[in-house]
């Protein structure tokens, strides 16, 4: 069993670091992943769910929020966030005045934390696009590209990433989001230049404690995210396929000061890879605390 108490660029780092020390390797008589990958498995899906998450609520609308979309993976000690936007067009066209512009793209630039030795830089695009732009509704379509951390080592000058790629479509009212993820993939860079890569189709379902509190373009309200499907994790040359579900829903509670900002809930995901399985429980017991175990 591990126990985690860390933000989500502090979590990215784990990741990386976890991951390239430990082997995946497994015969038909073990585990499909040995404990120690295991871990860094459990770190990795906490870190794109916490990603996937971030910024649910923005539109592309509002110049001042759609920086949040990365503040949130910062931590909301982060307020206000520390970013340069850049809205192109600056002034989009919305043919239908919902809250969603019919085609909007937003850059992230000089979104930096810094740590003793290392500095972290949120970078990426997203572009905001109305998925039927004639009618007055609550779509919304998002494209990631290259989105997430990049961390630089003062001294020596190594660079560490985790970036995600691709697409989400999601449908909100004041009350619930349902969203999917589709061939979303997030890699993760090592120091020594080596990746690994989460290609993911997931399916979200936020569902807020208390009736008509969300808001667009507005902080997240307290409430419960549903998470399910199917991936697959290639570390170094070995690919695991992966089926998640959350038996019991995640908490996100708006007021933690730690990521990942759920404070209950349980992640599962059944690993498998030539003929061998493994199953891998994330519980949540706190704000930014969770532990991981393998079975």
């Amino acid at each position: 069993m591990h126990h985690h108490i860390r933000s989500c660029a502090l979590t990215a780092l784990t990741v990386i670091a976890a991951a390239a020390c430990n082997s995946g390797s497994s015969s038909p008589s073990t585990p499909a992943l040995s404990a120690g990958l295991a871990d860094s498995l459990g770190d990795a899906i906490v870190s794109d769910i916490n990603i996937s998450t971030a910024g649910a609520t923005t539109t592309g609308g509002s110049a001042t929020f759609s920086a949040s979309a990365g503040a949130e993976l910062a931590g909301p000690a982060l307020s206000p966030p520390i970013c340069t936007v850049t809205r192109s067009p600056s002034s989009p066209a919305n043919s239908d005045a919902d809250p969603v512009p019919d085609s909007v793209r937003i850059s992230f630039s000089g979104c930096v934390i810094n740590f003793p030795g290392e500095s972290d830089t949120l970078t990426g695009t997203i572009d905001h696009i109305d998925p039927t732009p004639t009618v007055t509704d609550r779509a919304i379509k998002k494209v990631f590209t290259d989105y997430g951390w990049v961390m630089v080592r003062t001294v020596s000058g190594r660079v560490r990433s985790i970036l995600m790629s691709g697409t989400r479509m999601a449908v909100r009212d004041s009350s619930t989001i349902t969203q999917t993820d589709s061939n979303m993939t997030t890699t993760f860079t090592y120091a020594n230049g080596n990746t690994a890569t989460h290609d993911r189709t997931w399916s979200f379902l936020f569902s807020a404690d208390s009736a008509n509190s969300i808001k667009p373009d507005s902080a997240l309200p307290a409430g419960t995210w549903t998470v399910s499907g199917n991936s697959t994790w290639t570390h170094r040359s070995l690919t695991y396929s992966l089926a998640l579900t959350t038996p019991t829903p995640l908490h996100f509670n708006p007021t933690c000061t730690d990521e990942p900002r759920f404070d209950a809930g349980v992640t599962r995901i059944v690993v498998s890879r030539d003929g061998t399985t493994s199953t891998v429980m994330i519980q949540f017991t706190g704000c930014g605390q969770y532990t991981v175990t393998r079975t």
